[in-house]
């Protein structure tokens, strides 16, 4: 389940005791200074947003994870879920708040009612090759759809999270006023 942390009292979405406690292992950042820039996707359903997986609700402040039981079952994008004592995201589980490098191209699944936008990660980061697993995350700015069908809905998202909505080429930027890419050399191969 993800649940919520203490509101941070800096600009940026993490407090800088957060970002030294943070644990080593091979796979988990410890270089950043300032948030990480994730992207990631959400199912819209009226005006609630919810992980696509855990069905977790989203609102305006941070999210913490945690290792859900009931996704225990499932099978991740990296490894296979499993019980651990410590914090989410854990080396040998599924568990933690996902976000890619990049943003994805809709590919035509916005009629599915996802929405599209960049999240800013810190705590325990775990990296993988193609996106990574955070403990903590909070949203930043949305993406418009392509359609201007559902355009409508992402404003008065968007309008509830106090965030931007912006059209999705200039998500990275915009995004960017919040914290900053992983460096590439960071990315497992």
């Amino acid at each position: 389940m993800e649940t919520r942390p203490a509101e941070p009292t800096s600009r940026w979405a993490y407090d800088h005791t957060t970002v030294s406690d943070w644990q080593s292992s091979e796979y988990v950042s410890e270089d950043a200074i300032r948030p990480i820039i994730g992207y990631r996707e959400w199912v819209l359903v009226g005006k609630e947003i919810l992980s696509p997986l855990a069905r977790t609700p989203w609102d305006a402040g941070p999210v913490q994870a945690e290792c859900l039981p009931s996704c225990r079952g499932a099978r991740g994008l990296w490894r296979t879920a499993s019980a651990h004592p410590g914090p989410a995201p854990d080396p040998a589980c599924v568990c933690g708040i996902y976000a890619l490098f990049t943003p994805q191209r809709p590919a035509g699944r916005e009629r599915l009612a996802l929405l599209r936008g960049a999240v800013v990660l810190w705590g325990r980061v775990e990296l993988h090759q193609r996106g990574m697993r955070a403990e903590f995350a909070r949203i930043v700015t949305l993406a418009l759809p392509s359609s201007h069908r559902h355009a409508g809905s992402v404003v008065e998202v968007a309008e509830l999270l106090e965030v931007e909505a912006v059209p999705a080429k200039e998500l990275p930027m915009a995004a960017r006023a919040y914290g900053e890419p992983l460096e590439p050399t960071l990315i497992p191969k």
